[in-house]
């Protein structure tokens, strides 16, 4: 390793390393020991807020979508996709407290992001189509496989925005009473 370089580690002596895990682990043995003494709120409360925001904020993207042409919106599912996204790890958290429901739920969210994502892709290939069709073998394959890629993103709009309305129908406030009704039959 180089010494002195920006982005890289400094060189180590033989050694050292040892003494650099034991001296890490000490610290983090005294950090563990002080974590129970946090005063971290109990119960539904610590997460409500959160889940709420998030639920919030996918619904607004939800709604942000649709442009001119029938397709998502590039721009607006790529926004979305990130909402959805911390809705996946929200109900992954959550699954325990209704593993049936939530589980089910991790599942369509899986897939509405990998939907979104794929969508985002093909709209940002359809760019690179339109900008250099030389580099796509010329302007008729360009103008195909753009064809071709619109065609999938029409495909995948449908099926993001059924996604959509199964995963969003609930008022906020509704779907954090759900989560706070199963939290408290499992607590």
């Amino acid at each position: 390793m180089l010494a002195g370089v920006p982005g890289r580690p400094p060189a180590v002596a033989p050694g050292a390393l040892d003494d650099a895990a034991q001296h890490a682990s000490w610290l983090l043995t005294g950090v563990a020991g002080e974590i129970a003494t946090w005063p971290l709120a109990d119960g539904f409360a610590v997460v409500a807020d959160g889940l709420g925001d998030t639920y919030r904020q996918g619904r607004r993207r939800f709604r942000s979508l649709r442009d001119t042409t029938g397709h998502l919106d590039a721009d607006a599912a790529h926004q979305w996709r990130k909402r959805v996204k911390h809705r996946w790890y929200h109900a992954r958290l959550l699954t325990p407290v209704a593993p049936d429901a939530l589980g089910a739920e991790v599942v369509l969210l899986d897939e509405l992001g990998g939907i979104l994502g794929d969508d985002h892709d093909l709209a940002v290939l359809t760019e690179a189509l339109a900008d250099d069709p030389p580099a796509w073998g010329g302007t008729a394959n360009a103008v195909e496989l753009a064809r071709l890629a619109e065609a999938r993103r029409a495909e995948f709009a449908g099926r993001a925005l059924e996604l959509g309305r199964q995963l969003y129908v609930d008022a906020t406030r509704v779907h954090v009473g759900r989560m706070a009704a199963w939290w408290s039959g499992t607590h």
